[in-house]
């Protein structure tokens, strides 16, 4: 193309259509939700959240996953075959449930510990076991045999109360106890 020509801009591809552009921005919108869920409180009961949301709410995260992964896949070219539509359906469906997965317990925990009234409870209980994975989040657990609700449950906490806690066999804490049910303490 000799210099100084204007080039003829292609139609954007299906991708980047209206109803594109829209589910996109809400799945945006819903990672950021998710990654903010997870990262505000420096303890938090996000074991049970996990079993929540896989246990109990897995079908409404297909149901996103399969809609959202509808909406991307079959309204491209109607001349590609079917078959690389089903399979591209099917690829991305499976990588949106994980990512989905991940992001509707940081909703639930952001739900939990953001919306109506969360009441004051005293955690008192003995540690069973500490785990500290080192990486990038961080991810230090402490598993409770905790007195008054006489159960069990894995508090992920940050290395504040893991260094707190580490060298002793008791955990007191004053925490939150959200609207769903969740323990929770901010920083």
């Amino acid at each position: 193309m000799p210099f100084g020509t204007l080039r003829i801009a292609k139609p954007l591809p299906a991708m980047f259509k209206r109803k594109h552009k829209i589910s996109s921005i809400i799945a945006l919108v819903f990672l950021v939700s998710g990654i903010t869920g997870f990262s505000q409180n420096s303890i938090s009961d996000e074991h049970s959240i996990v079993e929540f949301v896989i246990g109990k709410m897995w079908p409404i995260v297909v149901i996103v996953s399969c809609i959202f992964s509808f909406i991307h896949t079959f309204g491209y070219d109607k001349k590609e075959k079917k078959w690389k539509v089903f399979i591209s359906f099917l690829t991305f469906g499976v990588i949106l449930f994980m990512i989905f997965s991940f992001c509707f317990q940081g909703t639930i925990n952001l739900i939990n510990s953001n919306i109506g009234q969360s009441k004051r409870v005293i955690v008192q209980g003995n540690i069973l076991s500490t785990e500290s994975k080192k990486h990038k989040a961080g991810n230090l657990t402490f598993e409770l045999k905790v007195i008054n609700r006489n159960d069990t449950i894995k508090l992920k906490v940050d290395e504040l109360y893991f260094d707190k806690y580490k060298n002793t066999s008791f955990f007191n804490e004053e925490m939150n106890e959200g609207v769903l049910g969740f323990l929770y303490k901010r920083n």
